[in-house]
């Protein structure tokens, strides 16, 4: 059995960058409801240059062009969250396991 207290801090230090990574991922979530929010406005404004034939299929294009984002983005929270979960596992495993080495 061997100290693991470098591998608890290496993983404490991973879970610090990964949490800012999250962070910076939750302003890129919001920068995209608001870039739909946008892209919603020019397609109602589509309403006005387009002819009553196309105007249905403009909207929709415009409304579309930023839709797989969002789900991207949720997933990357969701990786980020679930490599915090196994890091924080593995940090307990160690912890007990460098108990029992400080104690010899």
């Amino acid at each position: 059995m061997m100290c693991h207290c470098e591998k608890i801090t290496g993983s404490k230090n991973e879970i610090s960058r990964i949490s800012r990574a999250k962070e910076a991922i939750k302003v890129l979530r919001n920068m995209s409801c608001i870039l739909d929010s946008r892209l919603l406005e020019l397609g109602w404004s589509m309403r006005e240059m387009a002819t009553p034939d196309n105007m249905g299929a403009c909207v929709e294009a415009i409304k579309d062009m930023n839709k797989g984002s969002s789900l991207s983005i949720d997933e990357m929270i969701r990786k980020c969250d679930a490599r915090i979960s196994a890091l924080e596992e593995g940090i307990e495993k160690l912890k007990r396991e460098d108990r029992e080495f400080h104690l010899v």
